[in-house]
């Protein structure tokens, strides 16, 4: 009997350890299914078309260069989609624009992106006049591709433009936008950074007829207040939505604006 006892003793706790084993075993591949990378569900590709434009040198309210406040702003602004659970569904480029334009970032998933990347245009391009023509032209054309590219999935793209909005080529830009406007996949936001007004510095007219600015024309301070105000009015025309518009001197309330606009183009950031 006592032989007994210890052998049905001994199978209980056989059957006691395998289903333990069998937990474990369950538990560890459960883990590990948990910790595979999120399915993605969107495509999202972000363009960044940045100006580099000599003026970008000019000091904001807080006593920093625009571009200076432009690499804080897109610094930030990506800190805060790393911070998604989404965040694997973002793709990104950076385009930066003088009297020509450069590529430095071209369809980079953001979870692979470098943290310590720059993003001061003054750095990326020769900083001269202010063209954005080719730099819209080659976002159209990376955002078509995009969408080629990934036909059978959910996708879009946004067209992030961020400039002091005195274009040399307003009128060449309007049209590449007039474009993007009417594709069905594309959004545009713009960031038009406000300048300050320094009473010391000869500023130059707008030229209505040509929509360009007039080196021949100098103007005093406050009609310089002026024509920024017209040039963000018809800076506004070049987004798609009314909201994804912002005129600014604050580098705090473009970096949420650029948050804000990705925000309400993608609805993925939670």
């Amino acid at each position: 009997m006592s032989d007994l006892i210890k052998h049905q003793g001994k199978d209980l706790e056989r059957k006691i350890s395998d289903k333990i084993n069998l937990s474990s075993s369950k538990l560890a591949t459960l883990s590990k299914a948990l910790s595979k990378k999120r399915p993605r569900i969107f495509y999202q590709l972000i363009i960044f078309v940045i100006d580099g434009s000599n003026s970008m040198n000019a000091k904001t309210k807080e006593r920093i260069s625009r571009a200076q406040a432009v690499h804080n702003s897109v610094t930030e602004t990506l800190d805060r989609i790393n911070r998604s659970k989404n965040r694997e569904c973002f793709d990104l480029c950076f385009i930066y624009f003088s009297d020509d334009f450069t590529v430095d970032i071209e369809c980079q998933n953001i979870t692979t992106l470098d943290q310590n990347n720059d993003y001061n245009p003054l750095r990326k391009i020769t900083p001269r006049g202010t063209f954005a023509e080719g730099a819209l032209k080659e976002a159209f054309s990376i955002g078509r591709q995009y969408c080629i590219d990934n036909e059978s999935n959910d996708h879009q793209v946004l067209i992030n433009l961020l400039s002091d909005g005195s274009f040399d080529d307003r009128a060449l830009s309007k049209k590449v936008i007039d474009q993007i406007h009417k594709e069905d996949k594309f959004e545009m936001s713009c960031q038009y950074f406000e300048r300050e007004i320094d009473f010391s510095t000869t500023y130059y007219a707008w030229d209505e007829a040509n929509d360009e600015i007039d080196k021949s024309s100098p103007c005093t301070p406050e009609e310089a207040q002026a024509y920024d105000k017209k040039h963000a009015e018809k800076f506004k025309k070049f987004v798609t939505q009314p909201e994804l518009f912002l005129s600014s001197t604050n580098t705090e309330i473009i970096r949420n604006h650029m948050i804000k606009s990705i925000s309400v183009v993608s609805k993925l950031l939670d």
